[in-house]
């Protein structure tokens, strides 16, 4: 997965060649917002078991905290809160599930159990829940392990989660996502991005 991963973006062309032409790994990378957002998806869709965010190896090494564990689930702050939220926090299965359909009746308690206890305990008691799912292209999701954020928005601010896009602004996120692979690049390709040096620099520890 590695190679190939990184050979479809390295491979990318200069101008965007529509959304039917792109692998879903590539979409997933279009929704990265930041630099350090992009390199923490492109290390985790290439070698999930090691570098997955919500997976347990990569919480360990970052000593990421979740704020509760409710049965196969926990509750985490989001760390790529979107603007005009207030809070946004995240429910995630600890096992690696990348498909709806992998859930059963036992996650959907957990999920119940996990909502309340962001409502009683984390004090969120009006916002919203968003839950992207399936193909990339029709969620603009970044990281494929199955996650439910938890958001408050900032009261009198606009927030409107996206979940489908326009062509003119999947075009905007293909060349923001072409200039954080060139920084990649700058600072030294692949090699770099999974060097101790390139993941300490966008996936801080602490």
């Amino acid at each position: 997965m590695l190679t190939a991963l990184l050979k479809q973006v390295r491979a990318l062309p200069v101008g965007f060649p529509g959304m039917e032409t792109l692998s879903s790994e590539v979409v997933y990378l279009m929704g990265c917002r930041s630099f350090e957002q992009f390199c923490c998806s492109i290390r985790a869709l290439a070698e999930p078991g090691k570098f997955c965010p919500f997976c347990s190896s990569e919480r360990i090494r970052r000593r990421r905290r979740s704020f509760a564990e409710i049965g196969r689930w926990f509750i985490l702050r989001n760390e790529f809160p979107h603007r005009n939220v207030a809070q946004m926090w995240l429910i995630i299965p600890q096992r690696h599930v990348v498909d709806v359909s992998e859930l059963n009746d036992r996650d959907w308690k957990d999920i119940g159990r996990a909502f309340a206890v962001c409502q009683r305990q984390i004090g969120i008691t009006a916002g919203g829940i968003m839950f992207r799912f399936g193909d990339p292209r029709l969620n603009v999701g970044t990281v494929e392990h199955l996650h439910i954020n938890i958001v408050e928005p900032v009261c009198g601010k606009e927030y409107r989660p996206p979940f489908a896009k326009n062509l003119d602004e999947h075009a905007t996120d293909y060349s923001r996502m072409l200039n954080f692979r060139n920084e990649m690049n700058e600072w030294g390709g692949a090699t770099w991005l999974f060097s101790a040096e390139g993941i300490e620099k966008t996936q801080p520890s602490t």
